[in-house]
């Protein structure tokens, strides 16, 4: 059922200047993404799932990985979850990352997850800042092409925890497993590995989020995000997009072990042999080419 509130579509069309940032810069700010009225929508859904704080849901064995930086309900559009399931598996927002990938294939939905960081003060899971990294060493795909929205669901000042991307990063091509995933002291930091691409890439300001303002950003992008120091949550929604044509490239006993969540490894636990497409009842096509 689409939203009581949406008269428009659920995703508005993604302009020109913004494909231009997000080529040459390797990410993008989509201001008012979706309406603010969808987002309120949405994280009032969120609240019922994971509670009023983001905490009370407990963790599915396989599904949902317990992280360090945001509490996380995955797969909630796969799953069909009321206005989760409309948008994140919509034609517009398909559209959206197809004007991002620059080419004719059709998009594959690829995941999704509704993210809550805690406030710093709480010293709890799900409350420390997110460090530098890129999305690829996590991924099993043969080309480029994914793309990542990260939707704001309440405001997200600065203060609050909001991205930042290393700008142009995307061009230094992988940067290897940074190990993010794993406890802190098991951490290897991207940036001490590569302290020169802060000689030749600059921190983007932290952005100021209004509900329903969004990101996006490729695979190959440095981003972070900083501690949450004010008294309340941060949500957000977050959804991932394949071109039609990416390629399984077989790595399952490597990419199972940096995400440490079964439900992640995309190849062999679906059937899909390495070479194949994603064409999986997992990975729908929200979007034909042309």
């Amino acid at each position: 059922m689409r939203p009581t509130l949406q008269s428009t579509p659920l995703v508005r069309e993604i302009t020109d200047p913004e494909v231009e940032a997000y080529r040459r810069d390797g990410w993008a700010c989509l201001r008012g993404l979706i309406s603010p009225e969808l987002a309120g929508q949405l994280l009032e859904q969120a609240k019922q799932v994971m509670g009023p704080e983001g905490k009370d849901h407990t963790l599915r064995p396989g599904i949902d990985p317990q992280l360090e930086w945001s509490t996380q309900y995955h797969y909630p559009a796969f799953e069909g979850m009321p206005l989760f399931g409309e948008l994140g598996r919509s034609e517009e927002i398909g559209r959206a990352a197809q004007r991002l990938i620059g080419r004719r294939v059709g998009v594959r939905y690829y995941r999704d997850l509704i993210a809550c960081r805690q406030p710093a003060a709480s010293g709890g899971a799900g409350s420390r800042p997110t460090p530098p990294h890129q999305d690829y060493p996590s991924r099993i795909f043969d080309r480029m092409g994914y793309v990542n929205f990260w939707i704001a669901l309440n405001e997200v000042p600065p203060e609050r925890g909001s991205m930042q991307f290393l700008t142009g990063s995307h061009q230094e091509g992988p940067l290897g497993w940074d190990s993010k995933d794993r406890p802190a002291a098991e951490q290897l930091q991207l940036l001490d590995v590569y302290p020169e691409l802060l000689e030749r890439h600059e921190w983007s300001e932290p952005l100021h989020l209004r509900p329903g303002d969004a990101t996006c950003h490729s695979m190959l992008t440095v981003h972070r995000a900083g501690a949450n120091t004010t008294g309340e949550q941060r949500w957000s929604y977050i959804t991932m997009y394949l071109p039609e044509d990416v390629r399984y490239v077989g790595n399952h006993d490597v990419a199972n072990l940096i995400v440490g969540n079964p439900f992640h490894v995309t190849g062999d636990r679906k059937g899909i042999e390495p070479g194949s497409t994603f064409d999986h009842p997992h990975f729908p096509l929200v979007v034909p080419g042309f």
